[in-house]
C-alpha cells in the first residue's frame, strides 16, 4: 500500500518539529515545522538536498571591507565567488525503552515569543505542505524523503541576506508574515526547544548549522549576526580559492559527523570550486526510540503492495496497543509517539489502493491540521514494514517555480545583506 508519514511535534499541547511533521511549544492549536515522507515501496531515513548561490557573471566583487573583518579578496571580472547551501538530514527508530523527564515543561517557548514563535510554525507548516507537493509532483513514480523545516531553516538563514524583490519573493514562499526582526528569533526559539527536548534522551534530535566562508572574505557583520545567535551557525573559514575540493572534503566531513555517518560525500566531487566563497550548512539528525515497542518476536513476514498493484512479500513489525487514530476523507491516519511522547510518527494511508498521487495533490495544511485534530487514541492493530531509502534532489526550478524565482536570476538577485554587493544568486 502506497501512503506517507511525518513526524510530528507537540510541547505543551501546541507544536513544533523536524523528522516528519511536528508541532510548537506552549501554542495551544499550531503546529510545528512539517517534515513529510511519500511512501512507494520500502521507505529509509537518509536524504540530502543541496543549493548552491553563484554571483552574476557580470558583476565583480569590490574589494570592501566590514569592520572586524579583513580585506575582502581581490577577484578578477571572469572569476566571481558563489554561495552554496548543502541539507542533509538522516533519520532511524529503534525499539528503546525507558523513562524520559516531561519534555512539555522543559521545551516550553519564553511567553514573549509565543505570538511569533506560533506565527513562525504555521508559516513553516504552510510551505512544508506547498513543498512536498512541489517534489512529490516532480518525482510522482518513486519514493520521497525531506526535512523542509531543513529546507526552511536554511532559507531563512539565506533570507537573512535578502533585499528588494529577492526579500519579497522570498518571504511569500516562505509563507512569511513576520519581519525580519521577528522570523529569526522564533527559528531560534525552535532550535532551543528542540535541543531541550533531545537532551532529556527519549531521543536524539540533533539540528546544527554552520557557515563556512572563504579566507578573508568580507561579509556585513548583521548577516553573520543574526545567523550565529538565532541559528548557532557560526562562520569556519576554509580557502576554496587555493583547496576547493579539500575544503569540500572538510564540510563532508562536518555533515558526517553531524549525522553520525549516515550521510556522506554530501557535497560531490566539482561542486565546490575557486569560486565558492559562503557554504551554508544544515544538518538534522534524529532517532528515535518507539513509546509502545516492537516485539521482534511478532514480526511476520507479509505481503505489501507497492503501486497499488505490485504485491510483494516482507518482514512486518506487529503489535496491538493504544495509538492516535482516525479517518477522514478516505484516508486512515495513525500516530505512534516516540519515548517522552512531544514528538510522534503519523501515517496516512489512503483507502484506495492507487490513491496515493491524488491524496497528495489535494493535500493541504488546513486539511491536514483538520486530520490531525480528528485523532483520538483507540487500540489498533499495527503492521509495519521495515523501510530504508535516500532522496536527492534539486531544488532550484521547484523553489523557483513556487515563486521565487530571481534568486536564480543573475541579473535579478538582491542578496546584499551578505556582502553589501548584488553579485549572489542561487544555482543548484
Amino acid at each position: 500500500m502506497s501512503g506517507f508519514s511525518f513526524h510530528r511535534s507537540r510541547v505543551g499541547r501546541g507544536g513544533l518539529g523536524t523528522g516528519r511533521a511536528l508541532r510548537s511549544p506552549n501554542v495551544q492549536t499550531r503546529r510545528g515545522p512539517l517534515s513529510l515522507t511519500k511512501v512507494r515501496g520500502r521507505p529509509c531515513p537518509a536524504a540530502g538536498a543541496k543549493l548552491d548561490m553563484r554571483p552574476s557573471a557580470g558583476r565583480r566583487p569590490r574589494g570592501t571591507t566590514t569592520p572586524g573583518r579583513r580585506r575582502a579578496m581581490p577577484a578578477s571580472p571572469m572569476k566571481i565567488p558563489f554561495l552554496l547551501l548543502a541539507l542533509p538530514l538522516a533519520a532511524s527508530c529503534d525499539g528503546g525503552g525507558g523513562t524520559v523527564p516531561d519534555p512539555f515543561a522543559e521545551r516550553q517557548i519564553p511567553a514573549e515569543l509565543a505570538a511569533d514563535v506560533s506565527d513562525a510554525v504555521l508559516a513553516a507548516n504552510r510551505f512544508t505542505v506547498d513543498l512536498f507537493r512541489e517534489l512529490a509532483a516532480a518525482d510522482s513514480g518513486g519514493n520521497l524523503f525531506a526535512s523542509p523545516f531543513s529546507v526552511s531553516t536554511a532559507l531563512s538563514m539565506t533570507y537573512a541576506g535578502a533585499a528588494g524583490v529577492t526579500q519579497a519573493e522570498m518571504a511569500g514562499v516562505l509563507r512569511y508574515a513576520e519581519t525580519q526582526e521577528n522570523i529569526h528569533p522564533s527559528y531560534g526559539a525552535l532550535i532551543e526547544s528542540l535541543d531541550r527536548g533531545s537532551a532529556l534522551g527519549g531521543y536524539r534530535l540533533c539540528v546544527a548549522n554552520r557557515l563556512w566562508g572563504q579566507d578573508g572574505y568580507a561579509f556585513l557583520e548583521p548577516f553573520l549576526g543574526v545567523c550565529a545567535d538565532e541559528y548557532k551557525a557560526g562562520l569556519g573559514t576554509l580557502d576554496f580559492a587555493a583547496d576547493p575540493d579539500g575544503s569540500r572534503r572538510t564540510i563532508n566531513l562536518w555533515v558526517e559527523e553531524k549525522t553520525e555517518n549516515r550521510i556522506r560525500d554530501l557535497l560531490p566531487a566539482g561542486s565546490v570550486t575557486s569560486l565558492t566563497r559562503l557554504v551554508l550548512t544544515n544538518a538534522i539528525y534524529f532517532k528515535g526510540r518507539w513509546e509502545n515497542r516492537f516485539d521482534k518476536n511478532a514480526t511476520v513476514t507479509s505481503t505489501f503492495l507497492r503501486d497499488g498493484t505490485d504485491a510483494i512479500h516482507v518482514p512486518m513489525m506487529h503489535q496491538e496497543a493504544a495509538f492516535g487514530y482516525a479517518r477522514a476523507d478516505g484516508v486512515s491516519l495513525l500516530e505512534m509517539d516516540y519515548e517522552g511522547g512531544d514528538l510522534s510518527m503519523l501515517v496516512v494511508l489512503p483507502d484506495a489502493a492507487d490513491g496515493l498521487a491524488e491524496m497528495v495533490a489535494s493535500l493541504t495544511d488546513e486539511r491536514l491540521a483538520a486530520w490531525i485534530a480528528a485523532l483520538g487514541k483507540t487500540k489498533v492493530i499495527v503492521d509495519l514494514p521495515r523501510f530504508g531509502f535516500t532522496s536527492s534532489f534539486s531544488l532550484n526550478d521547484v523553489l523557483g517555480g513556487m515563486g521565487m524565482p530571481s534568486a536564480f536570476d543573475p541579473g535579478l538577485a538582491d542578496f546584499s545583506g551578505m556582502t553589501g554587493t548584488r553579485e549572489l544568486y542561487i544555482q543548484a
